[in-house]
């Protein structure tokens, strides 16, 4: 979700608020820019995913959030690094 709305130019932030009610599951991805298709490690894009986060905390969701990864670089490496960037959020 996160980064196919940063993406698109929209604020993710701003779209889970709008979203919340309908939203059943949650995938994180890092985009580095807007109208790009250059995916990044969650935390180093433009997606805001520590205000994401924040914000489905607000708004009670109690939903499934998932990892995407489509980064080719050391996988185990970037995988651990993201999971323990997003469990820093939790």
């Amino acid at each position: 979700m996160s980064g196919h709305i940063a993406s698109c130019g929209y604020d993710t932030v701003e779209a889970v608020r709008k979203l919340a009610p309908y939203l059943k599951i949650v995938h994180l991805k890092h985009v580095a820019a807007a109208g790009g298709e250059v995916n990044v490690l969650i935390g180093q894009g433009i997606a805001k995913i520590p205000p994401v986060m924040q914000e489905l905390h607000k708004v009670s969701y109690l939903g499934l959030v998932a990892i995407e990864y489509e980064k080719e670089s050391d996988v185990d490496a970037d995988v651990k690094r993201e999971v323990e960037f997003a469990r820093s959020l939790a």
